[in-house]
């Protein structure tokens, strides 16, 4: 016999089997036009992030002073001992960095970052950045970017500065 709450439940679970999903399967986040304005200043820098994009770098979600990104680590990524090569990670941290401290729409350039890598990833590893507003003040910011893979072992520590350049991610009158 099926309960009220079972058959909500199936429902539910159909519902996010029908959602588009990136390359790794996570699910992509809503395209609607009342997106909010750090997922607005997130897309609108991934667009032109070609760097990212080539990376496979996927945007999970993005709120004022946070960012989640994703990147499956493929055989090009890997450096001379099988393992994933470091600038791939410190490009994913970087990524996750930019696109918090750019959130509010106020455009931000890094002014001093440093990494420490704690742990090696490996092809098919599924690499998490979380990037944490720690304190923002009028001109300059600091961030804490973590990078886990799929079992949730930290792989790298990130840290990164921010400066104001005074000027908006998205430009005035472009429909957002």
């Amino acid at each position: 016999m099926t309960t009220n709450s079972e058959t909500a439940h199936d429902q539910t679970l159909d519902q996010d089997r029908d959602q588009p999903r990136d390359q790794i399967g996570n699910q992509v986040r809503d395209q609607s036009p009342n997106k909010d304005l750090a997922s607005a200043c997130a897309e609108r820098m991934h667009e032109t992030d070609y760097h990212a994009q080539r990376s496979g770098i996927t945007i999970v979600e993005c709120a004022s002073g946070r960012c989640e990104l994703t990147m499956l680590i493929r055989r090009d990524m890997l450096n001379g001992f099988g393992s994933c090569h470091g600038g791939m990670i410190f490009s994913l941290a970087d990524t996750a960095f930019a696109y918090a401290c750019n959130s509010r729409n106020e455009a931000n350039v890094a002014m001093d970052c440093r990494i420490d890598f704690l742990k090696p990833a490996f092809e098919g590893d599924i690499l998490t950045a979380k990037a944490t507003e720690v304190h923002r003040g009028k001109q300059s910011g600091l961030y804490s970017i973590m990078v886990s893979n799929q079992s949730d072992r930290i792989v790298a520590q990130f840290s990164g500065r921010s400066y104001y350049v005074n000027k908006p991610v998205l430009i005035p009158n472009d429909g957002e």
